[in-house]
């Protein structure tokens, strides 16, 4: 990620915490990166759902 993308806080319950820094260390990530593709896959996820459900 680059110093010009949005900065954002945000407060998780303990155990996403966890389960976040857990998934960053096996996946060779930062916990920032591990974040951001959670969350892309989310969104591919949802799209496809979308797709499916305009057919």
């Amino acid at each position: 990620m680059a110093r010009g993308d949005a900065e954002m806080r945000i407060r998780v319950p303990e155990d996403i915490k966890k389960w976040l820094a857990e998934q960053a260390k096996l996946n060779c990530r930062t916990q920032a990166s591990q974040i951001v593709f959670t969350l892309r896959s989310a969104m591919s996820g949802a799209k496809a759902l979308d797709a499916e459900s305009e057919n």
